[in-house]
């Protein structure tokens, strides 16, 4: 089996589109998980999202020859399935409203990720983590999913933007108003140091 973890992202969906199925199997097992991590976020329906995840991979199957070129593949996966799940919910009649959202944050999946991605420090307490849970569990949905994306994901304003299908700018706004408010409760503790994105 070929080791793609040395090779580029697009070198990677290059080989998978000219019909190398180990390049398929890299980015299954790459990113199968959080894909659905990521969808059980927009909805909480875990048979939904499950199979919104393995037709997404199907139809990747079945149409690699003929889809477009990508550097980023997760973006790329993530505005898919992200696309997926809501025509599905639509064609249920249940258009994702801030009420259908499902919290994106639990304090086992924020104590998994926290470490990963450099948001709360090491050293911070984990009542001033239970706060900043909280806090983020009071988010509209936008901002929160918002918040997922970009510190949790580590994709960019223009990933994000193309994903949720608003503007830069938009998301930029989101973004802003998320962490004024963040930084705004979790200031209310009367801690000395604040979660890095906080600051």
């Amino acid at each position: 089996m070929n080791n793609y973890s040395s090779s580029s992202e697009h070198e990677i969906w290059r080989a998978f589109r000219g019909g190398d199925d180990h390049a398929y199997e890299y980015i299954y097992h790459r990113y199968a998980q959080e894909l659905f991590s990521y969808g059980f976020h927009i909805v909480k329906d875990r048979q939904l999202v499950e199979d919104c995840v393995h037709d997404l991979f199907v139809y990747l199957f079945q149409h690699r020859a003929t889809l477009g070129d990508t550097n980023a593949i997760k973006y790329y996966l993530f505005k898919s399935l992200r696309r997926r799940v809501v025509e599905v919910l639509e064609k249920q009649n249940k258009l994702v409203q801030d009420a259908d959202v499902v919290d994106l944050y639990n304090s086992s999946e924020l104590a998994t990720r926290s470490e990963e991605v450099n948001i709360i420090e090491a050293e911070a307490t984990l009542a001033q983590n239970q706060r900043l849970i909280e806090a983020i569990e009071n988010l509209p949905a936008r901002q929160k999913e918002a918040v997922y994306l970009l510190y949790f994901s580590n994709l960019g304003y223009d990933e994000i933007a193309a994903i949720m299908s608003l503007s830069i700018r938009t998301v930029y706004n989101q973004i802003h108003t998320a962490i004024q408010t963040l930084r705004r409760v979790m200031g209310r503790t009367g801690q000395n140091r604040l979660p890095v994105f906080l600051e």
